[in-house]
This record gives C-alpha cells, structure tokens and sequence, in this order.
C-alpha cells in the first residue's frame, strides 16, 4: 500500500496536494487578455442586426471570392455576445472589492488611471488599487468559464 509516487505531486508536510501551484504573472496575463477585449466585444455585440441585408439575386455574376459577409458579421456578434456573458458570469462570482477594481478598469467607457480608481473605491494609494488589481484577476481567471485562463507552473 505504500506505492503512492510522490514525485508527481507537490507535498505540504505529510499532505500530498493535488494541484500544482498557480503561475500567478501568467494567469493576470490571460485575465488581463481576456478583459482588455471587452469594450470591443461590446461595440461588437451592440452593433445594430437592421444593417444587414438580405441577398439579393440577379443575372450578373458577382466577384466574390468566399464566405458571406453577413453570415460573418452575425457569427461575430454572437461570438461577442457569448464572451460577453461569460466575463459578466465571472464578473458576478468576484467578492465586492475586486469587482468595483476590475469593472473601473475594463468596464468603463475610458478606462480609469489607479488614482481614479483610488479615489472611487476610497482606498490611500494607487498601490492598494494594484495589490487589489493583481487579486482581482486571479479571481477572475477562477471564475472564468472552463478555468481556461488559469496556468500553473510546471514541477
């Protein structure tokens, strides 16, 4: 019974833990990715569905080398939509501090300087606000659907 290899797992004492520890600077790296796109998913999403048009049919042989514009331009709304709605899911699941941080940084229509954002949380410094900010991604990339943007180091 004493088989267990250890060597593939990072022990705590005589705990053995399963996960491997989390590369905090590459995981911020894919949250801050991820919520650098949301002002463009946004303008993507809202854009108006009446702008696309129906095809029309004629005699005339039309240069078009491939795909159809507007099949695109709603796959990419609703590809928008649907990044849209997994950044509010784990937008919800962030505790009250680390959301206000992430939504005056990524949220706003011009994203806010840490001074800004010091003075509308009501902390001392905008150190505080990049020590919430570093925090507040890494919850972030735990919420995110799928754990998609969470790295870990490697033994």
């Amino acid at each position: 019974m004493n088989d267990f290899d250890k060597s593939n797992y990072i022990t705590w004492g005589e705990r053995v833990v399963l996960l491997p520890e989390l590369d905090d600077k590459a995981t911020r790296r894919n949250a801050r990715a991820v919520l650098n796109r949301f002002r463009s998913y946004a303008r993507m999403a809202g854009r108006p569905l009446v702008e696309i048009k129906s095809p029309t049919i004629d005699d005339m042989p039309k240069a078009q080398a491939y795909g159809n514009s507007a099949e695109k331009r709603i796959v990419g709304i609703i590809n928008a939509q649907v990044e849209i709605d997994k950044i509010q899911q784990a937008m919800s699941f962030l505790s009250f501090d680390n959301y206000w941080v992430l939504y005056y940084s990524y949220f706003t229509p011009k994203p806010l300087s840490n001074d800004e954002i010091s003075k509308l949380i009501k902390v001392a410094t905008d150190k505080t606000v990049d020590y919430r900010k570093a925090k507040a991604l890494i919850q972030f990339a735990e919420a995110y659907p799928g754990q998609s943007l969470l790295v870990w180091k490697q033994n």
